[in-house]
């Protein structure tokens, strides 16, 4: 393995580490928001004024775009990582046979 793919895979596995726990943080947040809309709804359903669902409800939005946009980079990351990942081993094992 070249030192330029060691430190490739290196950067990407970092990548894909901090990108997870942002994932993990951004799903929960998601989760909270949602179950305030949940609740908020719940105790005004009948009522006229309903400003607090309407709140909970634009700051939900937000989370939930933002929980869908950080899971695309981590996909998008992880992805690389496992291509580049493969394609090494793949040389690697291919190199020992012969």
């Amino acid at each position: 393995m070249s030192g330029v793919e060691w430190e490739t895979l290196r950067s990407l596995n970092r990548a894909c580490v901090d990108l997870q726990q942002e994932w993990e943080a951004a799903r929960a947040q998601t989760g909270r928001a949602m179950t305030r809309l949940e609740v908020a709804e719940g105790y005004t359903e009948n009522r006229e004024f309903r400003y607090h669902v309407a709140a909970v409800d634009a700051a939900c939005e937000p989370a939930a775009q933002y929980e869908r946009r950080i899971s695309e980079i981590t996909w998008r990351y992880a992805s690389a990582s496992v291509l580049l990942g493969i394609t090494v081993l793949d040389r690697l094992v291919a190199t020992a046979r012969s």
